[in-house]
């Protein structure tokens, strides 16, 4: 299965790395391949996850993004569809309340 990510997960990316780099350029790297890493994982298999009917009512699933504070945030489609990146001490009700970051 394959996977497209969002425009809004696309910025959410290059934010992470972009903040990351500044301080050291090796853990940005690390973590970018991480989250390419669970992506594939992902649409290998759509249904790895849970909601977080806490933090919306949309129909995604959170995977947390191994060895990093990041949670991807996607729609098990075909293709597979990444929405979000977001670090778990975000506002992330306020994050997803935008109907544009989703």
């Amino acid at each position: 299965m394959s996977y497209r990510v969002t425009l809004a997960a696309q910025s959410d990316i290059e934010e992470i790395v972009s903040f990351l780099w500044q301080e050291n350029p090796k853990a940005a790297e690390q973590v970018e391949n991480r989250l390419y890493e669970a992506f594939d994982l992902l649409a290998d298999n759509p249904g790895l996850g849970h909601k977080r009917p806490d933090l919306t009512d949309r129909p995604v699933l959170f995977w947390p993004v191994n060895q990093t504070p990041y949670a991807a945030i996607y729609r098990a489609a075909s293709p597979l569809e990444i929405v979000r990146v977001i670090h778990w001490r975000r506002d992330i009700v306020s994050l997803l309340g935008d109907a544009r970051s989703l």
